[in-house]
């Protein structure tokens, strides 16, 4: 949440950038594609249901997952779906 003239947090930025793009060869799979998505997309810049669709896929291959809770959120991402679909076909 920085603006134009914040050194501090463009440092902060430069240096967490610079860092966790030498550490990405080294870590595994699914945390390095949590850190390739976030290097490429902020998360203030994404829009929500495709950032929450993106989170979805890497969650589910964490061997720790909560299996309720992923199935939770696959239910909700689809209904909401269903609900855009149907508000685009009434117009």
């Amino acid at each position: 949440m920085r603006i134009h003239g914040e050194d501090m947090l463009d440092e902060a930025i430069s240096f967490t950038t610079t860092h966790l793009t030498l550490a990405l060869p080294t870590l595994d799979h699914p945390l390095s594609e949590q850190v390739d998505h976030a290097l490429k997309q902020s998360i203030r810049r994404g829009l929500p249901r495709v950032e929450a669709r993106k989170f979805i896929s890497i969650y589910q291959d964490i061997k720790s997952h909560n299996k309720a809770l992923l199935q939770f959120e696959k239910i909700d991402f689809n209904l909401l779906q269903l609900l855009h679909r149907k508000e685009l076909s009434v117009s």
